[in-house]
Formats: C-alpha cells, structure tokens, sequence
C-alpha cells in the first residue's frame, strides 16, 4: 500500500496561536504551544494544538518539510488571523483627519467629492494607492472591502493594485447619479455601462484574491433606474454588494422625502433587488427593530464603523442589539470619515461606542463588548460579513493562511512586554495598546506582503 501524498508543506510555525474559531460562542481559543504547517499555495495543512519536538518531528517525518522551514516563535511571540476590513473608502485616504468637525452631508460636499474628483486622472491613482495599500499590510489589515470613486480607470487600477500587493479586497466602483455636486454625478447609462465593464475587467484579472462589488454610493445618490440594473447586475453574476444606511438622521429624513412608497431605509434597498446575503451595509446607528429584522430575513451584514460614526457626530450603534437579530458584524474603519485607517484602531473604538450605549441607556440598553468579541467581529466576524468564512478568519485545516506575527516586545513597541501576563491578558495588550512597530510579517495566502521587517 503506499503512503498518502500529501502536499508539501513550506512554512511551519511554533508557539502561541490566538484565534476566534467559532460563530456560535464567538470566543477566542489560545494555542500556547501550537504547531501550524502551510503549503506552497497557502493553505493551512495542519494545526497541532499540543506542539512537543516529537510531535514536531512526526509531522516533518509526514510532511517532509525542512528544518529550514520552522519558525518557533519567541516567548513574546504569537500568531493571530489577519484583520478583516469591512467598510473602507481607498480615495480617501489622504483625507484622514480632515473636517471631523462637520456633519456627513456638510464633510461630504467640502472634502469628499473634491477629492474623489482627483481620481478622474489615473496618474492621481498610481500616486496613492499602492502606499496606501502598503500601510494597510504593514497594519495587520489582510482583507478589505473597498470603495473606489464613479471613475472606470482609477477603480480598475485599485484592483490590479490589490493583485500585486498580494491583499485579498472585495473592490467597488462607486455609482452616483442625483442629489450630488454636479462634478461628481454620472449620467446613468453610463454609470451602468461603466460598472459592467468594471466587473468584465476585474473578474478578467484572473485572481480569487479580488473580486468586483456592487456599490451604489446609498439611495440619496442613485435613481430607481440605477439601483435596478444594479441589483439585476449583481444578481447575473453573485456579486457582493455595498452600501451606506442610516448613518446620519438627516439622511434618513432626506430617503424618506425621496421615498415615501417604503416603509423604511432599508426597505428601498430591498425593492430594487439590492439587500441580499451577499449586501454589507455600513453604520446602521439608526436602524429600527423592522429594518433589523428584515436585514435579519435576507441575510445581510452590517459593517460597524464606531470611528466615523464618532467623528461625525453621527451616533453609536447598539451592535450588541444587531447581533440578537442574528444579523452578520463586522468592524469597518471607514476612513476618512473614520480618521484612523488601522483595524486596531476600530477594535478600540466599537468597544467605547458600546459603552456609550450603556451609559446613554442608563444601563436599560447595549452591552459592554469584550475584547474577545472584538477580537471576533475583526477576523472571523468580518471574514462571515463577506461570506469568506469558509477561507479566512480563523486557523483551520485547509483554509487560506492570512496571519499577523506578532511580537509585544518588538525593539520600537510601545509598551511593555510582560512575563506574568495570562495568555488573554497578552492579546489585550496588544489590542489596546499595540501598532504596526509590533507586526513582525503580515501573511496573505501563506505569503509575506508585509511588516515592520524586525
């Protein structure tokens, strides 16, 4: 009889391993002494929760690795999925930190749409994408879903970009065609010929690590007519979809004017085909029990954006009041709205925001949410939120290997490094207090895209 192939195996790591495996308890499991192997095409081949030098030894023996291929991680040393995005907008990564003073429709009009306007020109693009790009691995962040600009040229590059960087990004071309400044409003024919050629030209990159998304800026921006063939387009080819909902009361106000024949926000999504299982909705700090339970019904997600809705005096969602509707949460950044482009930053952030809920309830309402539930709702959560959890989010035998090493005692940390620390204690530190100077390498598919290099 002969032995079982298996394939071969090019990286092995050895120590601790954080990770969240499961929806249901949302909890984060720690390996302390974990032996993990990954294959030349980036999948997980096995994980070892029990790691000795003969249980490592067998496995070598069995997979016929190297030793050149083992990495055994420091005392200060761990591994942990890489971060999930939800919600970002890439155009306007250079407005970080600009107009938080102002409400959304007001920041909007002053800094956004001046600045997405840039994108008409490629060579704007080139200029800031891949730095962009960059920074967001050298963070930990190894998934995102991204918006682009109205713009055909700029947005493919964005996906082209993602492909070389090595990240794994859901990319939108965005549609607007009403209620905007004139400079930034598409004819609608266009609009929808340029989104179907966006899809034609993303899918023909050939890479699973892309993919093209739907994304109508929210309904104040796209006619009837536009959010029709858009959920007619995303349904032709089972695409993601993306939008914005009840972020903003005034916004509300604004979509019931404009749609009094629908019960609610949500509702006019649902009517032109674009709330499905495969639609993430960002913010939803407004959100009734109605809208929730519809999202609930037809299995979308909410993209949680805490930074945002704080900087743009927006208000706090209630996620823990979402999460009993058993709809799908992920963390969003949202930048620039959010002013922080960094996925720790969001872990911070939505852990205040519930506590604001509690606080501004009189403790009738939300609830306080645990590092390990953020810890959750940034990997494996957001990973769910864009239907990936089958793939990414957590360490599992034939999922794709997306990781951070991470080391608390890394030469610019800082904070310190503390021995006596429980395992979870540790993962705290880090979350809370820790940055890019402590990512050692960023994995994407089994491959370095990023890190501080130490």
């Amino acid at each position: 009889m002969s032995k079982t192939k298996h394939p071969a195996v090019v990286r092995v790591f050895m120590g601790c391993f954080y990770h969240a495996p499961s929806h249901e308890t949302r909890a984060v499991e720690v390996l302390e002494n974990g032996i993990l192997g990954v294959t030349a095409a980036g999948l997980i081949a096995f994980v070892e929760r029990e790691g000795t030098d003969e249980k490592l030894a067998a496995l070598q023996r069995q997979h016929n690795f190297t030793s050149d291929a083992v990495t055994r991680l420091g005392r200060f040393d761990f591994l942990m999925p890489g971060l999930v995005d939800t919600h970002a907008h890439a155009p306007q990564y250079r407005n970080c930190g600009l107009g938080l003073d102002m409400p959304l429709l007001d920041w909007l009009a002053k800094y956004t749409y001046p600045e997405e306007h840039r994108y008409r020109d490629v060579a704007y693009a080139k200029a800031v994408y891949p730095d962009m790009l960059q920074k967001l691995l050298n963070w930990g962040t190894t998934t995102v879903q991204f918006w682009s600009t109205i713009h055909l040229g700029s947005s493919v590059f964005l996906a082209e970009e993602v492909v070389r960087h090595g990240m794994r990004a859901f990319v939108g071309k965005c549609n607007v065609n009403r209620n905007a400044v004139d400079y930034y409003t598409e004819d609608t024919q266009s609009s929808i010929a340029d989104t179907e050629e966006f899809v034609r030209r993303v899918v023909g990159i050939g890479s699973d690590l892309v993919t093209p998304c739907i994304t109508p800026r929210f309904v104040p921006h796209c006619t009837p007519e536009l959010m029709t063939r858009l959920g007619e387009l995303a349904a032709e080819h089972n695409l993601p979809i993306q939008s914005h909902v009840s972020e903003n009361l005034d916004e509300v106000a604004f979509v019931r004017e404009l749609h009094p024949e629908c019960d609610s926000y949500t509702a006019v999504y649902e009517r032109y085909g674009l709330l499905t299982s495969r639609t993430t909705l960002a913010h939803g700090v407004h959100l009734g029990d109605a809208e929730l339970e519809l999202m609930a019904s037809k299995g979308a997600s909410l993209a949680h954006c805490a930074n945002s809705n704080f900087t743009l005096t927006s208000g706090c969602c209630d996620v823990a009041k979402v999460l009993r509707h058993g709809i799908k949460v992920g963390l969003g950044t949202d930048f620039s709205g959010g002013y922080a482009f960094n996925m720790l930053d969001a872990i911070r952030q939505s852990t205040s925001c519930s506590k604001m809920v509690v606080h501004f309830s009189g403790g009738k309402g939300g609830e306080v949410m645990s590092a390990e539930l953020a810890f959750y709702l940034a990997t494996l959560g957001g990973a769910r939120v864009m239907c990936l959890d089958d793939r990414i989010g957590s360490f599992a035998v034939g999922k794709e290997f997306d990781a951070l090493h991470v080391r608390h005692n890394s030469k610019h940390s800082q904070y310190e490094a503390i021995a006596t620390l429980q395992p979870l204690e540790a993962l705290q530190r880090f979350l809370f207090q820790g940055d890019d100077r402590n990512i050692l390498h960023t994995f994407v598919k089994g491959r370095r895209v990023g890190g501080c290099h130490e």
